[in-house]
């Protein structure tokens, strides 16, 4: 899942493989998705779901955050 870490080489990537995919072929997807940052492999396909939500939503979820910060700060309300 693209985002914005991605774009700096921060990003972390979640990896699932059937047993029946190679050691050559892991290899190689995490080649693929190590381009942007780290690669942490799963044992269950199930958590794919919190991995995605984690490493792609949260970064944007703090950004978020933290900009809301900067612009109360810079309110004349505060």
């Amino acid at each position: 899942m693209p985002n914005t870490p991605a774009l700096i080489g921060a990003g972390v990537a979640g990896l699932y493989a059937l047993p029946g995919v190679s050691e050559a072929e892991r290899k190689q997807a995490e080649a693929i998705l190590g381009a942007v940052g780290a690669t942490v492999w799963i044992e269950d396909e199930a958590l794919m779901d919190a991995v995605t939500a984690v490493s792609g939503s949260g970064p944007a979820y703090v950004f978020w955050f933290i900009e809301q910060l900067a612009a109360a700060g810079e309110s004349p309300w505060a």
